[in-house]
């Protein structure tokens, strides 16, 4: 079959594309409702909301992921796939739930951003692929599958996040930015092969 790597790429420039065409390319306003835009601005005492419920995710998704067959199911998937099938998991419907999360999570952060900024940008978003693969990779989880976990990409994010804030203060120009971003890609690859090889 066709790489799911290429297959989410390909599905990405696809829906996209019908955001441009559906918006026209420009910005889509909308009434500002209070409730709406406390998910992206509200605070609870002095603890921004949007931290709370990073939190909470992150939290429920380490559970599941260490506490629950599911989450076996998809370190085993990432791991070895035949050997998955033959021990009776239930590959495809995994795989499928999996995608399923992953999607949620994506659109999840999209009503947050849509809710901080108050509207809604059709460009919104672009590039963060680097940003998602930057930060799984610098916490140590495996483009290949099966070596991760969810507390380490959190890390990894939260890292990336850092990196990124801190460069915006320093008004560093955005090329620099992205060549910056790609060098903690190398780097935290180049780390994790030496380490993988050691352990060998």
């Amino acid at each position: 079959g066709v790489d799911p790597f290429i297959t989410t790429l390909a599905t990405l420039s696809g829906i996209r594309g019908i955001v441009y065409i559906v918006s026209n390319q420009y910005d889509v306003r909308f009434p500002e409702l209070d409730a709406f835009l406390f998910f992206g601005r509200g605070y609870v005492g002095p603890i921004p909301f949007q931290v709370i419920l990073l939190a909470l995710v992150v939290t429920v998704a380490w559970l599941v992921e260490t506490r629950t067959a599911f989450g076996r199911s998809v370190h085993a998937l990432g791991g070895n796939e035949t050997a998955s099938r033959l021990s009776g998991i239930a590959v495809e419907r995994v795989r499928i739930a999996t995608y399923a999360v992953s999607g949620a999570c994506a659109a999840l952060a999209g009503v947050l951003i849509t809710a901080q900024i108050a509207i809604a940008v059709p460009y919104q978003g672009n590039g963060a692929e680097l940003d998602v693969i930057a930060a799984v990779v610098v916490g140590g989880v495996a483009l290949s599958g099966g070596i991760g976990s969810v507390l380490l990409a959190a890390l990894g994010a939260l890292f990336i996040g850092v990196l990124a804030n801190g460069m915006a203060l320093l008004d560093v120009p955005s090329v620099w930015q992205m060549v910056i971003k790609g060098l903690a890609i190398l780097i935290a690859v180049g780390l994790y092969n030496v380490a993988r090889t050691r352990r060998v």
